[in-house]
């Protein structure tokens, strides 16, 4: 299964709207080129800079328009790399600071997107400069030298990150541990991308020494530790061997046991539950779909799915940048907003754009000449010699129109695996289909066609999801939406929930609603929200 290009894909409804207030955000003054460029001293070379410019890049492909200033923030990074050609300091051989590191990921994975889009031979220069004199000099055993032990670890930090002193076995390491891995994802991007054949070993070193760690044990950064399987994932693509799958699928479950939050969003750190980071659940949802193109299970899909609804939706604020919220589930039944709720501008207000982007991807799937319909979100889709129209309720109601003008044969149709009942008809016709991997594969004639699906959507009753949050409590759900209670006190429910529209629900007095509304919420009133989102009875 693949996804095809945005260009194919105009979004329209809900998620395009995310989108703009988004874009909004990252054209604003804080993105602007005079603000942008940070200091020579700064302790997150090139990070900063590699996220907007990689946010940017994204905006160019889903809302099919090139951002204010993006050409002009580009020339102004060239212009300030060092002597080697990246920013930063030049450290003597043999050291590395893996700030520096972790924050040309982003700046490497900017270029190679822009040059994927546009044709650049700048990004592409850049970005083989990068790998050459930043990343080639780790092979040989850096990361073999890579401090893995906790004593040699400082567990305390800000969401933003800092050098904790010292150089240790070579390394200027990071309170977010485990950073130096997060090139794994713009390394084997690159290796994909450019003609540089000794990138192979390096990546090899890396992935090698990845798989030992004790990811919990070390209160790795989940962060860090889901751009290092999305890069063993590209590197499985290159190379085709199973064992990088196999990896990345274990590591995969790994957070899903012990480092996602109860409305799927990240602990920041495996054991320290302390807030969660949109960058990570932007990360996890790319790892889940991308484990579902390659593997085709549908749980990785419908995952995917849960993390955009319940964990991303509600990290989106409403100047469209992304916060922190906090661990729920790890202390406390309820979702709050971390700190005092403002986007976290430096980081995950970038990444939000680029998990939005992510999202547009899901819509449209390619699968043996078939067009595959995944997430459902009013849009239009031009495929081969068809043009697609979708409108839909989704995710509160089980609802899809689709419009076909033009010579298609069959459509794929997902099914949600909760769905009990489901009803296709073409032209008003109840049509038989047959079901494969999760979709319903539509007949429809080859002419022009008016397709609907109907399908049930229960409310849903779960335990908690990871093995160290509060035990004994139950969440609920409409389909894949989690519901949650406004509330400043905890409540014990009694009864069963009653069906009232949409997704909402109510039990006695108790209201439940989904909880994506956050990006509509002003920021005061926001500070102060408090939602149940697990219950006991």
């Amino acid at each position: 299964m693949q996804s095809i290009e945005l260009k194919q894909v105009t979004v329209l409804g809900m998620l395009a709207h995310r989108i703009l207030r988004n874009s909004m955000r990252l054209e604003s003054g804080k993105y602007q080129p005079d603000r942008v460029y940070q200091a020579e001293n700064c302790e997150w070379p090139a990070d900063w800079e590699g996220r907007v410019l990689l946010a940017q890049t994204r905006i160019l492909e889903d809302s099919h328009r090139e951002p204010s200033f993006m050409r002009e923030i580009f020339e102004g990074v060239y212009a300030r790399f060092n002597k080697k050609g990246y920013l930063g300091p030049i450290l003597p051989d043999g050291e590395f600071n893996e700030q520096q590191l972790s924050g040309h990921n982003w700046l490497l994975r900017a270029l190679l997107e822009y040059r994927r889009l546009t044709g650049d031979k700048a990004a592409e220069n850049a970005a083989y400069t990068i790998v050459r004199n930043l990343y080639l000099p780790l092979r040989g055993g850096a990361y073999a030298r890579y401090a893995v032990q906790p004593e040699k670890r400082v567990f305390q930090g800000n969401p933003d990150g800092c050098l904790t002193g010292d150089c240790v076995d070579g390394w200027y390491l990071s309170t977010d541990i485990g950073c130096a891995y997060m090139c794994l994802d713009g390394l084997s991007a690159a290796y994909r991308d450019l003609d540089i054949p000794e990138l192979k070993g390096l990546l090899e070193e890396m992935i090698e020494e990845f798989g030992k760690i004790d990811f919990v044990g070390l209160s790795m950064q989940t962060h860090a530790t889901l751009s290092g399987i999305r890069g063993i994932l590209n590197f499985y693509r290159s190379t085709g061997e199973g064992k990088y799958l196999e990896l990345a699928k274990r590591l995969f479950h790994l957070y899903l046991s012990e480092g996602m939050s109860e409305n799927y969003g990240n602990y920041n750190w495996f054991q320290r539950p302390l807030w969660t980071e949109p960058c990570a659940i932007v990360d996890s949802y790319m790892a889940a779909m991308e484990l579902y193109r390659i593997t085709e299970e549908i749980p990785y899909f419908e995952v995917a799915q849960k993390i955009y609804l319940n964990a991303l939706g509600h990290a989106q604020r409403i100047n469209g940048g992304f916060g922190c919220d906090n661990c729920v589930g790890a202390e406390s039944p309820f979702l709050t907003v971390h700190g005092n709720g403002v986007d976290a501008f430096w980081c995950c207000s970038m990444r939000g754009g680029e998990g939005l982007a992510e999202v547009c991807r899901s819509i449209a799937l390619e699968k043996d000449g078939i067009l595959h319909i995944g997430f459902y979100n009013p849009c239009e889709i031009r495929w081969k010699d068809a043009v697609v129209t979708l409108k839909t309720g989704y995710p509160a109601q089980g609802h899809v129109e689709l419009k076909v003008v033009g010579s298609m044969e069959k459509l794929g149709l997902f099914l949600p695996s909760y769905a009990q009942t489901a009803k296709v008809t073409v032209n008003g016709v109840e049509t038989a289909c047959e079901k494969k991997n999760g979709f319903l594969l539509v007949p429809l004639g080859g002419g022009d066609c008016q397709v609907t699906l109907d399908f049930s959507i229960p409310l849903l009753e779960e335990k908690v999801i990871n093995k160290n949050s509060l035990q004994g409590y139950h969440s609920f759900s409409h389909g894949f939406l989690m519901l949650g209670v406004e509330s400043q006190s905890e409540h014990q429910l009694a009864g069963e929930l009653l069906h009232d529209e949409g997704a909402c629900y109510h039990a006695g007095e108790l209201k439940f609603r989904p909880l994506d509304d956050t990006y509509r919420i002003n920021l005061k009133d926001l500070k102060d929200r408090k939602l149940q989102v697990l219950f006991r009875r």
